[in-house]
């Protein structure tokens, strides 16, 4: 079960970038983030929590790199704030040379930043990615005007609990 997860995170990570750095970059920061994007073995994704998010990224990259020995994956911790307010200063200064080749975003915030900077995103729809690995409604999370923008990183398993003791 771990390893199927982990393969099926993996093969959405590796499908594509979910932000399109495109335009143009100044300092030496943005330079240095460009560069890194024209290394065809390396991709840069920001996410959160070492745990859980951090953890799965780094083992699906082991999984990968058995078959692809070169390639590399930066992964830079990175608070879900910090990576909208970014992200909405890249898109509003017109670099986004700036931005990674992945980031992470929680369905609650997903469909708001999709739809605030649709610039940014890629259309994933054609991607080839196997969306029916996922529930529909985590799929739907990650879907603006029946595109696809996204990639489910998990399937969002919520309960609720109620004391029917204290309810009657």
């Amino acid at each position: 079960m771990k390893k199927r997860l982990l393969a099926v995170m993996l093969t959405g990570v590796m499908s594509m970038g979910l932000l399109a750095g495109c335009g143009s970059s100044s300092g030496k920061d943005a330079e240095s983030e460009a560069t890194k994007k024209t290394d065809s073995n390396t991709l840069t994704v920001w996410c959160w929590d070492p745990t859980y998010n951090m953890n799965a990224l780094n083992k699906a990259t082991e999984i990968y790199q058995k078959e692809h020995p070169d390639f590399k994956l930066d992964i830079v911790e990175t608070d879900e704030q910090t990576i909208m307010t970014k992200l909405a200063t890249a898109s509003t200064s017109g670099d986004t040379s700036v931005l990674p080749d992945i980031l992470l975003l929680n369905d609650a915030n997903f469909q708001l930043e999709v739809g605030s900077y649709p610039d940014c995103f890629t259309d994933l729809t054609d991607s080839g990615f196997n969306y029916d690995e996922f529930s529909e409604g985590k799929v739907a999370m990650s879907m603006v005007d029946d595109k696809n923008y996204g990639i489910p990183f998990d399937n969002g398993t919520a309960i609720a609990c109620y004391r029917t003791d204290i309810l009657e």
